[in-house]
């Protein structure tokens, strides 16, 4: 599932694998696979998944079963 550059989402993101957020989004992310935050992603949210990658923004905490990486451009 991917939420593009330029698109906004608000809600509940409940996914059984990979989730990348380019855009912006606010609400609840859990997935048992990955969650991909680009460069230009936004997130206000409670992140629940195995693994995180950042390389955008998150105002929230980030629960990860197995791994968080974050990038150099990533905020937190």
């Amino acid at each position: 599932s991917i939420i593009g550059e330029g698109s906004e989402f608000t809600g509940e993101f409940k996914v059984d694998g990979l989730i990348r957020i380019d855009g912006k989004f606010r609400g609840v992310i859990e997935t048992n696979g990955k969650v991909l935050i680009g460069k230009t992603g936004v997130v206000d949210t409670d992140i629940k998944a195995r693994v995180v990658v950042c390389g955008g923004s998150i105002n929230g905490n980030i629960y990860a079963s197995e791994r968080i990486i974050l990038l150099s451009t990533c905020r937190l």
